[in-house]
């Protein structure tokens, strides 16, 4: 929930002249749930420097990324991978964050 909530407020709703799009998939690959959420909005690093304007800190990646573990009893690395889309000239078009989560 915090990797979609997140696409929304810091992604999508800076967007200013196309629709914003978030899609949602889930599959499940060598005994592990993958869980894909991707977005056609501003970037991670644009909406970093929109966001120094303002006191509010997200912690919802972070807080989620800890109850992983706590669950799982094991280090998170290597299970969240995100990717910062570039188009064709370089620009940010949105970002990909992945997660694998053993099924077990």
């Amino acid at each position: 929930q915090p990797y979609i909530e997140n696409a929304i407020w810091h992604g999508l709703m800076n967007k200013k002249n196309a629709k914003g799009k978030i899609i949602l998939s889930i599959a499940i690959s060598d005994n592990k749930l993958k869980c894909t959420i991707d977005d056609n909005g501003i970037g991670r690093k644009n909406a970093r420097e929109l966001n120094q304007k303002k006191e509010h800190h997200s912690v919802g990646m972070l807080i989620t990324s800890k109850r992983i573990e706590k669950l799982q009893g094991e280090s998170i690395q290597n299970k969240i991978n995100i990717i910062d889309k570039q188009d064709a000239n370089g620009n940010a078009c949105g970002t990909t964050v992945e997660l694998l989560l053993p099924l077990n």
